[in-house]
């Protein structure tokens, strides 16, 4: 069935397009239009082989949708709220927008060996520092505002 290797499944085209309605007849009559604008503004289209690429699956347990591109069979998640997403941004010219979603980020998670031994000590030092560091600051503030105002 499919002895190719590669099959394009979405093109984008650019260009100046006429419009399919231009010099024909307003509907339920024969008067001739004849076409507004000769000149076709430069526009994009953006033309891909199957509608379900944008269908969610619903999962027949909680009945909720799954997750855009998400195949149930394989267990694994494909591109394909990104690709609608960067396509209508592209499409829109916030060519920003793309660069922006193209980053990943990475979660580094806490060691939570570590985490569990050291955990009062972070818990005091949290509670105790602002304290200490606020009775510190209100310190040298009555101390600056009596060295300011004792010449009086």
């Amino acid at each position: 069935l499919y002895k190719d290797s590669y099959q394009s499944v979405g093109y984008l085209l650019e260009g100046q397009f006429r419009s399919l309605f231009a010099n024909r007849a307003e509907p339920g009559t024969t008067k001739y239009q004849p076409d507004q604008n000769p000149n076709a503004q430069p526009s994009k289209i953006l033309v891909i082989s199957d509608g379900d690429f944008l269908r969610n699956d619903v999962d027949a347990k909680s009945q909720r949708p799954m997750r855009l591109g998400y195949d149930r069979l394989s267990s694994t998640e494909f591109a394909n709220r990104e690709l609608i997403l960067n396509a209508t941004d592209y499409l829109l010219d916030e060519t920003g927008l793309i660069a922006v979603r193209g980053k990943q980020i990475t979660l580094r998670p806490l060691d939570k060996v570590q985490l569990a031994e050291k955990r009062q000590a972070w818990q005091a030092l949290n509670l105790g520092a602002p304290l200490v560091l606020l009775a510190l600051f209100g310190a040298v503030r009555a101390w600056s505002r009596k060295q300011r105002y004792a010449r009086f």
